[in-house]
């Protein structure tokens, strides 16, 4: 269950470094973008992907294990606690 979900995160957070959108370099891209109307929809365009990325995450950690919501263990309640940070963070 932890590696399934470190693997779609990480590849997530590599795929958001190699296009310069990591919330870490976010501001010094936006920086950069000022008065550039089609890098900043660019942009904005990634941002949306990857939040839609982190919720097909979350989406199929739920699917693969639905018994997250029981919390019945540690692993299960520790997961579900992460799906439900996320989900109020999108």
């Amino acid at each position: 269950m932890f590696a399934f979900d470190d693997i779609r995160l990480q590849a997530l957070q590599k795929a958001l470094i190699e296009a310069g959108s990591h919330p870490r370099q976010q501001g010094d891209l936006l920086e950069q973008l000022q008065g550039d109307a089609l890098g900043l929809a660019e942009v904005a365009l990634v941002g949306r992907e990857a939040l839609w990325q982190l919720q097909s995450i979350v989406n199929a950690c739920y699917r693969r294990w639905p018994q997250l919501t029981d919390r019945a263990s540690p692993a299960d309640a520790a997961v579900a606690d992460w799906c439900d940070w996320a989900m109020r963070k999108l």
